[in-house]
């Protein structure tokens, strides 16, 4: 299935995993800091992608460890993990198929862009250093953090704040989701959602109005 943007203003990118895929990495960046602070877990691919069902690092740590490890240390073992990500990263790292296409169309058609998300700072720096060759995120109209929600996705904080700060209505607004739970997130605000699944993403949520792998086959204007 294909569709037109051609009626929106607006282009809302959702998660880090919208714009580049980085799930094996932030896994793998994971069990580094599991092993710096002694603890004898490591996620395997699986494990992960079950993990992933729930949004934000800090609350997956939590509902893995949080019996059994103080909060202090589940921070601490977070933040270490958001630096060797960080590490991990290079300017070798690409955006998904699709992605720069769009952000250049739309830059031209005079459409906002944002980056819905709600991650930490640390990785939108990161993630945006590290694709900074190929797309610069001071094109995006609004980045979103953490910070600009009360409560992470699937709630409707974030978007609803996206929304407000860009003098959007939502049905001007087509927002690209990559997991079911950030999916629910975009269309709990009222927005048309596009999913386009990362490699960790392997269901077809009955959320989503459409489904596509590569942006540049899914949106008429770019073909």
């Amino acid at each position: 299935m294909r569709i037109s943007v051609a009626n929106k203003k607006a282009v809302f990118f959702g998660s880090m995993g919208v714009l580049v895929e980085t799930s094996d990495l932030q896994r793998q960046a994971y069990n580094l800091a599991f092993e710096w602070a002694g603890i004898n877990l490591s996620w395997n691919v699986g494990t992960y992608c079950h993990l992933l069902k729930r949004s934000g690092g800090l609350r997956r740590l939590r509902k893995c460890l949080g019996h059994k490890i103080p909060e202090e240390r589940l921070i601490e073992i977070h933040k270490r993990k958001e630096r060797v990500f960080s590490e991990m990263l290079s300017s070798s790292l690409r955006p998904r198929p699709g992605v720069k296409e769009l952000i250049d169309w739309c830059k031209t058609d005079g459409k906002k862009i944002g980056w819905i998300t709600a991650t930490s700072e640390a990785n939108l720096s990161a993630i945006g250093s590290a694709i900074r060759p190929h797309v610069d995120i001071n094109d995006f109209d609004i980045i979103t953090s953490s910070a600009d929600a009360k409560r992470p996705k699937p709630c409707a904080d974030v978007y609803e704040f996206a929304l407000k700060q860009t003098n959007s209505d939502a049905p001007d607004v087509l927002a690209i989701e990559d997991t079911q739970v950030c999916l629910k997130s975009a269309i709990s605000a009222n927005i048309e959602t596009l999913f386009f699944p990362n490699e960790f993403s392997h269901c077809k949520p009955k959320l989503a109005d459409y489904v596509i792998h590569d942006l540049r086959k899914g949106i008429i204007e770019l073909s």
